[in-house]
């Protein structure tokens, strides 16, 4: 009953903006779709059913998706804020408001997670994490440059293998490169 309670006082905090657009009848089905998904499938769920909400509804079903999900499986929190956020990075603030409200204990998880699916929002999810917990916005503030940087080696590591894709011409074989008179070149490996 106590965590009900919590639930429905974040998401009726988080929600006021769009003056309850969606009836209860509407976000009990996606809490109840979310719930009811696969734990490695419900961030897909979760996702699909965000993407799929109209403008105004998004933060609403961004929301109640999130709260379903760490009502039912609390270690999936992560994968599906991430998701969540990545479809509809603009309520990213009221997804880690509310997820953080609802599981304190997981706030630097949920910083992570939302920068990782968000990181051009990292300034109004910290602020909307420390707005909830203020003696850890410095923590906060660190999680979430070290999400950047994992999203910056992942990006490099990305164009790096890209750049080293076989291209099949050639048979596999880099093309030898043409032997020339220079006098560094000539004078330190010989000619061929």
């Amino acid at each position: 009953m106590k965590q009900f309670a919590v639930t429905l006082i974040a998401a009726s905090t988080v929600t006021l903006a769009p003056a309850f657009a969606l009836g209860t009848a509407e976000l009990q089905k996606v809490s109840k779709t979310v719930a009811a998904s696969k734990v490695v499938e419900m961030p897909s769920v979760a996702s699909k059913a965000v993407s799929h909400a109209a403008k105004e509804d998004k933060q609403q079903v961004a929301v109640t998706a999130v709260l379903a999900a760490i009502r039912t499986y609390p270690s999936s929190i992560g994968p599906v804020i991430t998701a969540v956020v990545k479809a509809a990075p603009q309520v990213s603030g009221a997804v880690v408001t509310a997820a953080v409200e609802a599981a304190p204990d997981s706030a630097l998880t949920i910083v992570a997670a939302a920068v990782q699916g968000a990181p051009a929002s990292s300034e109004a999810i910290v602020a909307a994490a420390s707005a909830q917990i203020p003696t850890r916005a410095a923590a906060f503030e660190r999680e979430a440059s070290v999400a950047r940087g994992r999203q910056s080696l992942g990006s490099a590591a990305l164009i790096t293998s890209s750049g080293s894709k076989q291209t099949g011409l050639g048979g596999g074989t880099a093309p030898k490169a043409p032997v020339t008179n220079s006098p560094t070149r000539g004078g330190l490996y010989g000619q061929n």
